[in-house]
């Protein structure tokens, strides 16, 4: 998905406003649905809402006015009430990452109460694509992790051998592999100790 930078989209300093890109991620999410075939205004009209309960957004560089953005989102993490889903943003030109971001909604009905998702969208929803933490996304712009299967789920282990390293987001540190979700991070990108 492209977003164009218009000067409405910046604040005095000429760069995009902060909360901006929270609009954006929205945007995407719904899109991404859209276009697997979960339209959120059926489910809406079906008595089925989301609603973010958690949004982590990581700033690399600032993004102007007439800068063109892509915005790749992945499904990170289904489960009986609630979606994770993770953004990267980028500027189209260059490829240079612009924002990262996750956000965690939970599914309600129409009085707000929290409620499970029916077994059809929930059969849906597994079908897609599935990138626990998006990690596939960050494996990209770093270009030193990837992903690897471990028993009870995903994993991120770094590239280098024999070094410590500590997630910068929930601070586990670990010689090899830091599950994911292990304190409600997303990304677990690492930092040598």
């Amino acid at each position: 998905m492209e977003i164009r930078i218009y000067y409405e989209d910046t604040d005095c300093g000429g760069v995009v406003y902060y909360a901006n890109y929270l609009k954006y991620f929205e945007r995407a999410r719904t899109r991404y649905l859209e276009e697997r075939g979960l339209s959120v205004a059926e489910l809406r009209d079906g008595g089925t809402q989301f609603m973010v309960v958690h949004a982590e957004l990581d700033y690399r560089s600032p993004a102007r006015y007439g800068d063109t953005l892509t915005i790749d989102t992945s499904l990170a993490a289904v489960g009986q009430a609630s979606l994770t889903f993770a953004h990267v943003m980028r500027e189209r030109t260059s490829g240079r990452v612009v924002v990262e971001g996750s956000a965690k909604l939970v599914t309600v009905d129409d009085n707000l109460k929290v409620k499970r998702l029916d077994k059809p969208t929930l059969a849906a929803l597994h079908r897609l694509d599935i990138d626990p933490g998006g990690a596939a996304l960050f494996a990209t712009i770093s270009g030193c992790l990837s992903q690897r299967s471990i028993k009870s789920g995903w994993a991120l282990h770094f590239a280098g051998a024999g070094t410590k390293h500590r997630c910068r987001f929930c601070w586990h540190a670990g010689r090899w592999l830091c599950r994911l979700f292990c304190t409600g991070c997303l990304y677990h990108r690492y930092d040598n100790v």
